[in-house]
């Protein structure tokens, strides 16, 4: 009973500490940027900043398939007054969406 009790307390331990890391993690999902592609990008955030590790998922509209999905181990991006990633800005200098299609 007394390892039972180790056991379930050790994984509620673990469970806590998986949630409490996730915390800050935040997840865009991106449908007006492409015709072809929809995009969701889950990366960690503070106010309206984010960086850190991120996933990025492209879905083909027509199918909602899974197109392709790759990981950055840093991706920094800023939000804009919504909140929301920008998509579809080039510039040399300043600002460059983490998203162009």
């Amino acid at each position: 009973m007394i390892k039972n009790v180790k056991t379930i307390h050790s994984l509620l331990c673990v469970l806590l500490l998986c949630v409490t890391q996730n915390l800050n993690a935040q997840v865009f999902e991106i449908k007006e940027g492409s015709k072809i592609y929809d995009a969701r990008i889950n990366v960690k955030c503070d106010k309206d900043q984010c960086d850190g590790k991120a996933e990025v998922t492209l879905i083909k509209k027509a199918s909602r398939q899974i197109f392709q999905r790759f990981t950055s181990k840093e991706l920094t991006m800023y939000l804009d007054e919504k909140f929301q990633p920008s998509v579809n800005v080039v510039q040399l200098y300043d600002e460059q969406s983490p998203l162009i299609f």
